[in-house]
């Protein structure tokens, strides 16, 4: 038997306004969770902090990390990681992550194995990394991404009660050290805007050569095969260290 025309009319109405309020559901349902991701990081930040490090030759080798770690009341760490380039580019990467503790400790041991972590202040963490971005800005870089939740677990840490100045750069000038991953249009990208903002002449730059297999370095090696571009000619023994660091 056929369905009334009116009554097909009204089920195929009841259906679509189903459909609709479904759909107003599961965006109501993404916002809250894009609310709950943009702020859980602010909400951790009254969590009681867990730890924080920071690279003891972040200046001397250009390249180093800084975490600041929080423990939430479930037991999780949740936890804010900044690799600083300290010679240029200023928050280089960054990570916001929620852990649990095996997983924490793994991430912590893992940057261990590659740098020599001592514990500083929060203020102190908090002043370099912002003094960090500041001074890139003048270069005209901007900080990665996910910085902006990393940087929330920071909450009212107040950086002035640090005492300490930093200084950035190498021999009072920006110093772009190409990275192994960095491919020739980001290095050209990066190149024309300190040669912008700064002019040319007034910065220096180091570039693996094409086709440099890193691996085949020891620590007795003093990477004669990297083409320092910019500068002064003559061998700099500090260079050694920062790019075995940025590896």
């Amino acid at each position: 038997m056929a369905l009334d025309p009116k009554k097909r009319q009204k089920k195929l109405a009841k259906r679509k306004a189903q459909r609709k309020e479904k759909a107003k559901k599961i965006v109501v349902q993404q916002q809250q969770q894009a609310t709950y991701e943009a702020h859980r990081f602010a909400i951790a930040a009254h969590y009681p902090i867990h730890q924080c490090m920071s690279n003891v030759a972040i200046f001397a080798g250009g390249m180093g990390t800084v975490i600041l770690s929080r423990r939430a009341p479930n037991g999780d760490i949740v936890m804010g990681m900044f690799l600083l380039d300290t010679f240029c580019l200023g928050v280089k990467s960054a990570i916001a992550r929620v852990l649990l503790p095996y997983e924490y400790d793994e991430m912590v041991s893992e940057v261990r194995s590659n740098e020599l972590l001592q514990a500083v202040e929060p203020s102190y963490a908090r002043k370099l990394v912002e003094s960090a971005i500041a001074y890139a800005a003048t270069l005209g870089f901007k900080p990665d991404p996910d910085y902006h939740a990393a940087k929330e677990l920071f909450g009212d840490i107040d950086a002035n009660e640090c005492a300490d100045q930093f200084t950035f750069g190498k021999n009072g000038k920006p110093f772009y050290v190409a990275g192994p991953l960095d491919s020739p249009l980001k290095r050209q990208r990066i190149l024309s805007t300190l040669e912008k903002n700064c002019g040319v002449g007034n910065f220096e730059y180091l570039a693996p050569m094409e086709g440099l297999d890193y691996d085949a370095f020891d620590d007795d090696d003093n990477f004669d095969d990297l083409e320092f571009v910019g500068g002064d000619d003559e061998e700099d023994d500090d260079l050694n260290p920062f790019v075995r660091q940025r590896e």
